[in-house]
């Protein structure tokens, strides 16, 4: 008797909000369970919420990740293209190739510049020998 008051009082000690349908089940048994079984079925318990709330946790995060992402590919599609030199990210206004490469730029100024009197050129003759001769 005096091990069913001790189980009675354990049970009665716990959170309601957390243990209160595994203390009704407990206390529906017939005949009460000893003290140390009641204490590991409340143990089990406690770790099955907490596993649980881990597993919510993750999912939550997850979810949060692929919102992010999602919102992240959406901004790279709408990225302004420039009209001049069809690169993606820049603007007309910001474009080397119309208000010149910054001072120490260095060999890469030079080099597209160099590029693209080459292309320049290399038209120039084709449109020569395209032409027919009068």
């Amino acid at each position: 008797m005096i091990e069913d008051e001790k189980a009675h009082q354990f049970l009665m000690g716990l959170n309601d909000e957390v243990y209160l349908s595994i203390r009704s089940q407990l206390l529906a048994l017939e005949p009460l369970l000893s003290l140390d079984k009641i204490f590991n079925m409340i143990s089990q318990e406690k770790a099955y919420k907490n596993i649980m709330i881990a597993r919510d946790d993750r999912q939550g995060a997850t979810t949060a990740f692929t919102v992010k992402h999602t919102t992240r590919a959406l901004s790279i599609t709408e990225r302004p293209t420039c009209k001049h030199c069809g690169k993606m990210g820049d603007d007309e206004a910001k474009c080397f190739e119309v208000i010149g490469y910054p001072a120490g730029w260095g060999a890469r100024a030079e080099n597209t510049v160099v590029a693209a009197d080459l292309e320049d050129e290399h038209r120039m003759e084709e449109d020569v020998v395209s032409q027919p001769k009068l």
